[in-house]
């Protein structure tokens, strides 16, 4: 084919409309990166490197006559790049989070008073977003996937899609139109973000010069042999970085783990498996007997959690569960074409990561405590749970992974599969579950949005889990995230010595705890009245009761208004009668077994002017702390803290 050759005409038409083009472009770009700088934390604080350009002009005009080789009708107006933006993490891992950021950053920015973008919504935003590269069946494409539903922007194969690349490139292009203002005239200014590694645009670079920018002479006269051959070098380089990219998120993930102490709050209790839907699969037989007793195992394992205060032998509950999730993994591997085929593989799987996640937590814990029976724990099981297909990673791509973040990475990649399968609907419990994976992997952000998401999924159907505890209980771990990252700011303040920082938006999440805690509290009241629930359903009552107490403390102390509060549904009016959910009676105070709790008692009685109840709540916490090791129950400011307000209570 001939090169297209443009008439002298319509280069002085094609130049003209590329300063059009390009018409307000650098004021533009300064505002987006000026935006990017804003917030706590910002986009470039949370990102290794931020790389912008606005389109050359002369390149601007070769771009439109090359591109009219193939589409004769190409103008300037079609160019999707004037200006160029890439948000550059060090690993792969960071790649879902940095994508949620920019997210909300775009829905954020198109609002008054930066009115950065045009749109409603931020699906009305992007015009374009494509996942390329990834396998679309490994976990990081789900989680990617996964950043996307809360912006109703689903994988459609056109203008939301996953793409392969047989080169090895990798990637997320975003495709959205800037607001550009010159006087008083608006309009729109075409940018694209890509979103990648630091290795991943090295290697994007190299390729683009030698492949695309052709300075090294015409490669149409290169021979097929050579250009096959420098395509097949590209693609080893690329498979050695992302074998180095993967390397360094072991390096990460062990970086966490070396430094991860008793700050990381890892005694939460977890939910119980939902065992009604697996005894409901109507398997074959022999298959259905091994579920059947599967879940008699679950329910003896999780009666021995929630009964014991120091819960079982940790290692005697990693080795029940890894036995359980190979007993569910066999049954998932036989459903063959049964005729709830779909029921079975989803609910399956959703066990089979939960007991994973609870392997993870506990393996963290032992990790915690210094204890080596978790390495001597981790050893034999880990081969059998390959062998059994549990763990799916190669023993190569792990094998310097410690078994804990190995099994959360699993029920991860198992949850995000489930997530985006066309057999279910969205599932807040899958949401739910999401979010504590994220959660123990120390993903805090993440794991918020998907606690958010799963809050929104139940307040759409009143039935889902109605009269189950979990109904509840998501309300309330939701809580807990919002104190989680208002308690992230309370630290941040005082490693800067400011117990001012950021106070606005750490009373504000304070307030979201309280509201969405509040609904959980209600929640399980409501079902309480009506019998539903039992034993499960009071011990919600009583820590949502716990909760909303401490954390209407925490707003108070946070310079709070007692306005807000009395708004929220609860003013210290209220704090008695939670006080009576707690302590019912005087002799409940010495069957408290939870420091954390007795530490609220003590402080909500001294600020209603309780003296006696105090001072009794005082030596209850002084006791517990004494006599047992809770560090890996709550974080080692919080436990020095509570001693020290339990010492000042007796000396008043």
């Amino acid at each position: 084919m001939s090169a297209y050759e443009p008439t002298p005409e319509e280069r002085q038409k094609v130049a003209f409309d590329a300063l059009q083009a390009l018409a307000g472009a650098d004021v533009t770009q300064k505002r987006l990166l000026a935006a990017l700088a804003m917030g706590t934390p910002s986009i470039e604080a949370t990102s290794y490197l931020i790389k912008s350009r606005v389109k050359d002009h002369k390149k601007l005009v070769e771009k439109v006559f090359e591109r009219r080789q193939s589409k004769p009708t190409y103008q300037a107006k079609d160019v999707t790049d004037i200006i160029g933006l890439r948000i550059l993490t060090l690993y792969r891992s960071d790649l879902q989070s940095v994508l949620q950021r920019f997210l909300k950053f775009v829905e954020l920015a198109r609002n008054e008073p930066l009115e950065l973008f045009f749109g409603k919504s931020v699906s009305e935003v992007v015009e374009e977003l494509i996942i390329y590269g990834y396998p679309y069946e490994q976990s990081l494409c789900q989680a990617l996937v996964s950043q996307l539903k809360k912006y109703d922007l689903v994988l459609d194969g056109k203008r939301i899609r996953h793409e392969p690349k047989d080169n090895g490139y990798s990637s997320i292009h975003i495709i959205l139109r800037a607001q550009g203002s010159l006087g008083e005239t608006r309009f729109r200014v075409p940018v694209e973000v890509q979103i990648r590694t630091v290795l991943e645009d090295a290697w994007g670079e190299v390729q683009h010069e030698l492949m695309y920018k052709s300075r090294f002479g015409n490669p149409e006269k290169a021979t097929d042999g050579l250009r096959k051959s420098a395509s097949d070098q590209l693609r080893n380089w690329k498979d050695l970085l992302d074998s180095c990219g993967n390397t360094a998120d072991i390096i990460k993930e062990l970086i966490k783990e070396i430094y991860k102490s008793a700050d990381s709050e890892s005694g939460r209790a977890f939910p119980s498996i939902d065992n009604r839907q697996l005894t409901k699969l109507d398997l074959s037989p022999d298959i259905q007997k091994g579920v059947n007793e599967a879940v008699e195992r679950i329910d003896a394992l999780f009666s021995s959690v929630r009964n014991t205060t120091n819960n079982l032998p940790r290692e005697q509950g990693i080795t029940e569960l890894a036995e359980i999730a190979i007993t569910l993994q066999n049954s998932l591997e036989n459903v063959g074409s049964h005729s709830k085929r779909d029921d079975a593989i989803y609910y399956l799987n959703m066990e089979i990561a939960l007991c994973l996640l609870w392997i993870g937590r506990l393996l963290q814990e032992l990790a915690l405590e210094n204890s080596e029976s978790g390495f001597l724990v981790s050893s034999d099981l880990r081969g059998k749970m390959r062998a059994a297909h549990v763990l799916t990673r190669s023993g190569d791509e792990v094998k310097d992974f410690p078994f804990a973040i190995e099994s959360l990475d699993e029920a991860a990649r198992r949850y995000f599969a489930l997530e985006n399968t066309a057999s279910h609907p969205p599932d807040a419990l899958l949401a739910f579950r999401l979010g504590e994976v994220l959660s123990a992997r120390d993903e805090p952000e993440l794991a918020l949005s998907k606690f958010e998401e799963a809050m929104e999924l139940l307040e759409k159907d009143p039935q889902f889990l109605s009269g189950n505890p979990m109904r509840s209980y998501i309300a309330r771990r939701l809580g807990f995230a919002y104190w989680e990252a208002a308690e992230t700011i309370r630290q941040k303040g005082m490693e800067i010595g400011s117990t001012d920082f950021m106070l606005t938006k750490r009373r504000d999440a304070y307030a979201d705890a309280i509201r969405v805690t509040k609904q959980a509290f209600d929640a399980a009241n409501a079902a309480l009245q009506t019998s539903a629930g039992g034993a499960e359903m009071q011990r919600e009552v009583r820590l949502s009761a716990n909760n909303l107490l401490y954390y209407s403390i925490e707003f108070l102390r946070a310079r709070g208004a007692a306005e807000t509060l009395e708004q929220l549904g609860l003013s210290r009016k209220n704090w008695g009668d939670l006080l009576k959910v707690i302590v019912p009676a005087a002799a409940d105070l010495d069957r408290q077994e939870l420091p954390a709790v007795v530490d609220t008692i003590r402080e909500v009685a001294r600020l209603s002017g309780d003296r006696d109840l105090e001072i009794r709540a005082a030596h209850r916490v002084i006791m517990l702390l004494e006599k047992g090791d809770w560090r890996t129950r709550y974080p080692a400011e919080l436990l020095q803290s509570m001693l020290e307000e339990a010492r000042n209570s007796l000396k008043t």
